[in-house]
């Protein structure tokens, strides 16, 4: 089955699950015996694979600036403590990072699944 960590990594680490892979570019730190999808799939043509769950704190455009600026140092500030990492540890990376880059991410991940969409000709129905 495909599982983000948080439903999995408590019967992963307890032994009643087995994770073959992870589907990110990277080893998660968590399990960091457990390749990439791409390093065990690379015989059925899976280098280069990279999917993953990500999540993004955003607001409204045109948001001042300034207020923009102090939420993410909040955001990145929480993300940082002890007890937040470790929470989000627990399998999920947590990044933090700036606006701009966010916005970066949001841009390359919407180019990457466009061309997926493309290329496997998915319609709406």
């Amino acid at each position: 089955m495909f599982d983000d960590f948080s439903s999995s990594m408590s019967q992963i680490k307890s032994g009643d699950f087995r994770a073959l892979a992870v589907t990110v570019a990277e080893r998660n730190p968590a399990i960091p015996d457990v390749p990439t999808l791409s390093e065990a799939g690379t015989e059925y043509g899976l280098d280069g694979f990279d999917a993953s769950a990500w999540f993004v704190l955003a607001a409204p455009a045109g948001l001042d600036p300034a207020i923009r600026d102090s939420l993410n140092e909040a955001v990145n500030s929480i993300l940082d403590q002890g007890a937040v990492r470790e929470f989000w540890e627990n399998g999920a990376v947590p990044l933090g990072g700036s606006p701009a880059e966010a916005e970066e991410y949001i841009r390359v991940e919407l180019e990457k699944w466009a061309q997926v969409i493309e290329a496997a000709n998915i319609t709406v129905e």
